[in-house]
């Protein structure tokens, strides 16, 4: 791909989302303008117009950067269903970072395109039919290709995910022996809702029959039919359920984390294309662990609620337009900046017995400013082809850990986008 003219395009760059990664790759070295061997990258949508507009409120937002830099940013129009238009975009890049959504809706276009002609892709999809719908229509064609297709590289799911492979490699080359579980406890958090992510949510719903809807709750939702039917004994061992439990470990209730059922298939999903790397029985789950029983079974009964509402055409449809944001819309600059969220893991060795634990933190939004870093370092790590020997892999449906592995975490961590700690329990 060395005669790309560009490394990077950002589709859906006039949204919330989309300016901050905008702000972010020009505040970065790596993809800072007319920096010496930066990536070279541009921004693109539907409307010429209001990429123009976005660049205008680039210069008010990076008054560090010169307007005249900002201007020479290249904008590239097409419509998310205009077969001539995307083909034009796909083949002028090495990525696709896309964050144009609901995702079922506009990027079944370039997902295919990207597939069918080796440009890398990521998004920051929770679109799980979706997603399981593309892997099983194009997986073969990007292994074909050398494509690597990478959904789900933000809040859902890259902290899970990249946490769950550290900590895991950790137990593998450390203490040598494989995982058999690792339970993932989400411990506090601060951050606005995504108007976008809800949105796409929804969207799915809307769109999912009672069959695929009842098939997300599969934690191996996203492996191959061979190696779920070889798991079929591990399925209840990966389901977390609603109800409120008391760990023994973590000394505290803790209950199901709304964000598990797109998490922890993707999860399992690294395992199973690492070929078992974390253990060739290994479980996973994530939990809520903040507060004491009653604020744990009120957590859990939301929880449960709001999967209720979500199901029916007349609550989708209130919950769109009277409570969660309007998509494009998003916090203000000091609510970005106090956003935060933490977590904490532990793992246990083939034995059962709890060997290690871990723990990460995020400082920002986490469903915005987190999240526009995480995917921008996912797109950058793709561009420069950054991944580890011992993981090299071709083309195909990945997830963040499986594309990026060390070489991602260490890019996370050293950027300050999440940080990772991991030990020996002694």
């Amino acid at each position: 791909m060395a005669d790309k003219q560009f490394d990077v395009v950002i589709y859906g760059a006039t949204g919330y989302t989309g300016q901050l990664v905008a702000r972010y790759f020009l505040t970065e070295q790596e993809t800072a303008i007319d920096a010496p061997n930066a990536l070279k990258w541009a921004i693109a949508g539907r409307s010429k117009d209001r990429l123009n507009q976005t660049k205008e409120l680039l210069k008010e937002k990076v008054p560090s950067v010169s307007a005249d830099a900002i201007d020479r940013i290249p904008i590239l129009v097409a419509d998310s269903d205009d077969v001539e238009a995307v083909l034009a975009l796909v083949k002028s890049t090495k990525v696709v970072l896309t964050l144009a959504g609901p995702y079922a809706k506009y990027a079944n276009l370039l997902v295919q395109l990207c597939a069918e002609n080796g440009v890398h892709y990521c998004d920051l999809t929770g679109e799980m039919i979706w997603a399981d719908m593309n892997i099983r229509k194009y997986e073969a064609v990007a292994k074909k290709s050398g494509a690597k297709i990478v959904h789900c590289c933000g809040f859902e799911a890259m902290p899970s995910d990249v946490s769950t492979f550290l900590l895991a490699d950790f137990v593998r080359t450390k203490l040598q022996s494989e995982v058999s579980h690792i339970s993932y406890y989400w411990i506090d958090s601060l951050g606005g809702i995504s108007g976008g992510t809800c949105a796409s949510l929804l969207h799915m719903m809307t769109m999912a029959t009672r069959q695929e809807v009842k098939r997300m709750f599969d934690p191996f939702f996203y492996t191959s039919a061979e190696y779920e039917k070889g798991k079929a004994h591990l399925v209840d061992a990966n389901k977390t359920g609603f109800r409120v439990k008391y760990d023994k470990d973590m000394k505290n209730w803790t209950t199901v984390f709304v964000g598990a059922g797109a998490n922890s298939p993707v999860v399992l999903r690294s395992n199973y294309l690492l070929g078992d790397y974390y253990g060739k029985a290994f479980s996973y789950w994530e939990r809520f662990c903040t507060g004491g029983f009653f604020f744990q079974n009120v957590v859990s009964f939301f929880t449960a609620s709001l999967l209720v509402l979500s199901y029916f055409d007349f609550t989708r449809k209130y919950i769109l337009e009277k409570i969660v944001p309007a998509p494009g819309v998003g916090p203000t600059e000091e609510e970005l900046a106090k956003g935060f969220f933490k977590a904490e893991m532990l793992a246990y060795d083939e034995n059962r017995k709890l060997v290690a634990k871990g723990q990460t933190t995020g400082a920002g939004d986490p469903g915005y400013l987190i999240t526009s870093k995480m995917i921008a370092e996912m797109a950058k790590c793709l561009a420069k082809d950054e991944h580890d020997g011992a993981f090299a892999s071709g083309g195909g449906f990945l997830t963040p850990a499986s594309a990026g592995g060390r070489s991602l975490a260490k890019r996370l961590h050293d950027k300050n986008v999440m940080n990772f700690e991991v030990k020996k329990v002694e």
